[in-house]
C-alpha cells in the first residue's frame, strides 16, 4: 500500500488558516528530521506526513492568529520587557519555540484520530479512507506510537515541562474518548454520579484540552504574562468545546444523507452532545442504543426520535450559549470582527460537509 497522502478536500476555510497549516507541516516534517538523525526516516517518515497531511491544523491556526489579532500590542509588551535581546530577534526566537510546540500537539491529535478510527470502525476521514485503511492497522497502530513518541521527545528543561502538560492534555483528551467509545456498561457508574452539564464537558475534553494547551503556549512562549496566559487557556477550552458541539450537532442533525453515505452502511451510536442529553432526558429509552452498530437506515430513524423530543433545539441552543461563552472570554483587547465570523461558520453544515467530500 502506499503511503503517498490523498488529495486535500476543500476546507471552507479563510486563506490565512491554509498558511498557518502549512507552517505547521513544515514543522512536523523538521521534528522528524531531528527524530531520526540516525536511523533511517524513510520507513515512519512518509506514513506521518500521510497521517497529518489532511488535517486542518485549526488549533495551530486559531492559536497563531491571535497573536495576528493582538500583534500591535504584544508588541509594546515586547519593547517594554525586553532589555537584553532585540525585540524582533527575540520575538522570532520565542515564535519558532511556539511553532514546535503547536506541531508536537497536532501531532498527539492526529495519532488519536488513527486511534479513533480502529476503534470506531470508521472507514473515511476528511472525505478520503481512512489512514488505516490506506495502510494497514499494523502501520497504523505503530505510526500513531511513533507520532506520541515524537511528540515526547525534548532537548532543554524548559521542553521538559512542556511535555508534562502535554501528556495531561493527552490523558483529559483519552478520557473523553474514553466516554465516547467504552460500552455505556462500564461508564454508567461515572455518568450516574455527574449532571448533565458534568458530562458534556467531561466528553467534550476529547477536542478540547488540546485547543486548551495550544492557546496557553501561546501566553508562555510569547511571555504574556501569567493573567492573559490562564486567560488564553480558558479561551481555549471554550473553543475546543464548541469545536466538538458544533461537530456533533451538525454530523447528526444538519449533514445531508446524500452526503453521509449509502443507507446500507453500518454506524455506530457513539457518545456525542445530542446523545449525552438524550441520555438525561429519558434514559431507559436510550440506553440501549449508545454503543449500537446498525444501518444508517435506522440511525436516521433513531434521528427522527431526537427530533421529537427536542434534542436538536436543546444542542443547538447550547451551541449558541457556548459560542457566546467563546466570545465573552476573549482574553484581548477587544473581539476581532474576523472571530466572530470564524464562529458562525464554525457552527454551520458547510464547513463540516467536506468529511465526507469524495
Amino acid at each position: 500500500m502506499s503511503s503517498t497522502p490523498p488529495q486535500t478536500p476543500h476546507h471552507h476555510l479563510p486563506e490565512w488558516q491554509q498558511e498557518y497549516a502549512s507552517l505547521s507541516k513544515q514543522r512536523i516534517e523538521l521534528l522528524i528530521q531531528q527524530y531520526f538523525p540516525t536511523l533511517p526516516a524513510d520507513l515512519f517518515s512518509p506514513l506521518i506526513i500521510s497521517a497529518t497531511s489532511l488535517g486542518r491544523s485549526l488549533k495551530t491556526s486559531l492559536a497563531l492568529r491571535y497573536l495576528d489579532w493582538e500583534r500591535p500590542r504584544i508588541s509594546n509588551t515586547f519593547y517594554e520587557y525586553l532589555h537584553v535581546y532585540k525585540p524582533s530577534a527575540h520575538y522570532k526566537e520565542c515564535y519558532g519555540h511556539l511553532l514546535t510546540d503547536l506541531a508536537k500537539i497536532e501531532l498527539i491529535h492526529s495519532s488519536s484520530c488513527i486511534l479513533d478510527d480502529i476503534i470506531d470502525g470508521d472507514t473515511h476521514r476528511r472525505g478520503v479512507p481512512s489512514f488505516h485503511v490506506r495502510e494497514s492497522i499494523p502501520k497504523a497502530l505503530l505510526t500513531s506510537l511513533m507520532m506520541y513518541s515524537i511528540a515526547n521527545t525534548y532537548s532543554t528543561l524548559k521542553d521538559s515541562a512542556f511535555t508534562c502538560s502535554l501528556m495531561k492534555s493527552l490523558g483529559e483528551m483519552l478520557s473523553g474518548e474514553a466516554l465516547d467509545c467504552f460500552p455505556l456498561e462500564n461508564t454508567q457508574f461515572i455518568l450516574s454520579k455527574k449532571s448533565q452539564q458534568e458530562i458534556e464537558e467531561l466528553y467534550a475534553l476529547k477536542s478540547s484540552s488540546l485547543f486548551s494547551l495550544a492557546h496557553e503556549r501561546v501566553g508562555w512562549r510569547m511571555q504574556l504574562g501569567e493573567k492573559e496566559t490562564n486567560a488564553l487557556a480558558h479561551y481555549g477550552t471554550n473553543l475546543g468545546t464548541l469545536y466538538q458541539y458544533a461537530n456533533d450537532y451538525n454530523d447528526i442533525f444538519k449533514i445531508s444523507p446524500n452526503i453521509r453515505g449509502s443507507e446500507e452502511e453500518l454506524i455506530t451510536i457513539t457518545l456525542s452532545l445530542p446523545s449525552i442529553i438524550a441520555l438525561s432526558r429519558n434514559y431507559k429509552k436510550y440506553s440501549s442504543l449508545v454503543g449500537k452498530t446498525l444501518p444508517r437506515k435506522e440511525f436516521s430513524e433513531v434521528i427522527e426520535s431526537f427530533k421529537q423530543d427536542k434534542i436538536d433545539k436543546e444542542s443547538k441552543n447550547i451551541i449558541d450559549c457556548l459560542k457566546k461563552k467563546v466570545l465573552e472570554s476573549y482574553p484581548g483587547s477587544q473581539q476581532p470582527t474576523e472571530l466572530i465570523s470564524l464562529l458562525e461558520q464554525l457552527i454551520k453544515p458547510l464547513f463540516w460537509e467536506y468529511s465526507y467530500e469524495k
